[in-house]
């Protein structure tokens, strides 16, 4: 194992194989788990708080070309209001701007929303002399009506994101 996954604690793969969930199965097999306290194995996801890091920084898997791939769950207050109001979440060296619209995750059935995901990318600087790079997050949240949730004003789940940290160029089609 090297160093980028022992200091973090990681998971190791076999050769061959790669960790890429789905949209559904990341709120199903592993968000909605986590924010429910139901134990994760193996351990594929780190808990860290990537924004305190530039996306260079984070423990990703080094395996996958060019830069890597890297799942994190992320705690604390998470609401937009850290970044104004405008979607944006600011790094020691930049800031993740929202790019789009929101994506919404539904059950297998298509009979339920179990959450959402957008997606930002990552600018390096600030405004307005700021370099759009090639990194791009996707932050997955749960929908707080999910039928699953005890209660849905928990403030457990508000608090708790699972973010998905790559190059865009190593980004494999899901189709």
């Amino acid at each position: 194992m090297d160093d980028s996954h022992s200091s973090f604690g990681a998971f190791q793969l076999p050769v061959g194989y790669h960790f890429r969930p789905t949209d559904e199965e990341v709120i199903e097999f592993f968000l909605l788990p986590r924010v429910l306290g139901r134990p994760l194995t193996p351990h594929l996801i780190h808990e860290l708080d990537i924004f305190r890091y530039d996306p260079e920084q984070l423990p990703l898997d080094r395996d996958e070309e060019p830069k890597g791939w890297g799942y994190f769950f992320v705690f604390g207050k998470l609401g937009d209001e850290e970044g104004g109001g405008d979607g944006v979440r600011t790094t020691p060296a930049g800031y993740w701007k929202v790019q789009g619209a929101e994506k919404v995750i539904m059950d297998r059935e298509e009979t339920e929303t179990m959450g959402f995901m957008r997606e930002m990318v990552f600018y390096r600087g600030k405004a307005p002399s700021e370099e759009k790079t090639d990194w791009v997050l996707e932050e997955y949240r749960l929908n707080p009506a999910l039928s699953e949730l005890k209660n849905p004003h928990d403030t457990k789940m508000d608090n708790c994101l699972l973010c998905s940290v790559h190059k865009e160029n190593t980004q494999l089609d899901s189709d």
